[in-house]
């Protein structure tokens, strides 16, 4: 098993490497994972405008197991039923909170954020409007409680409890283009 993610402005990475951390497993990108293809994976990535960046791609290239979605609404069973409607996957899914880095988005991606965040604020939610409107960061590894049980049942179930990782040479990370977490 590894943990790959697609992120935009570094919370679905963040969220991505924690898991890992606690999971004791390797942790990717994306496209730095290619050479681990067709290896079982827990995918995360970022989501914008219901949908979840990176998720068709890893699924043409692992074996997704589950998915954990980082946008800025918070948890809820409706929430996780639309993302998974909007990106036709059936999957076990997880959604946490991430944030705003509103300076590593586009001059379009700061528009579309400013009209999200006047369309909270008539809704009433004042506190996700600004976050939204200025920017925030409402990770926290609290979240990944939900999936950390997940993970724990699942590698009971498939024999796959956790073992130390292999200790990568220089030589490994060089070939495969990827970083030691």
């Amino acid at each position: 098993m590894l943990v790959i993610y697609q992120s935009e402005t570094g919370y679905a990475e963040r969220y991505a490497r924690w898991a890992a951390a606690r999971m004791n497993v390797d942790c990717f990108s994306v496209s730095d994972a290619s050479w681990r293809k067709g290896e079982e994976a827990v995918f995360f990535g970022s989501v914008r405008a219901d949908k979840i960046r990176g998720l068709k791609k890893a699924r043409r290239r692992f074996r997704i197991q589950a998915t954990v979605a980082v946008g800025i609404c918070p948890y809820s069973e409706g929430l996780c039923e639309r993302l998974k409607k909007a990106n036709g996957y059936d999957g076990i899914l997880f959604a946490v909170q991430g944030g705003v880095d509103r300076n590593k988005l586009g001059w379009m991606q700061r528009r579309l954020l400013d009209a999200v965040s006047a369309s909270l604020k008539s809704r009433g939610d004042e506190d996700l409007a600004q976050i939204v409107r200025e920017g925030g960061d409402l990770s926290s590894e609290n979240q990944l409680l939900n999936f950390m049980v997940w993970w724990q049942a699942w590698s009971i179930q498939h024999g796959a409890a956790p073992t130390p990782k292999e200790k990568k040479t220089s030589a490994s990370v060089r070939n495969h283009g990827a970083e030691e977490t």
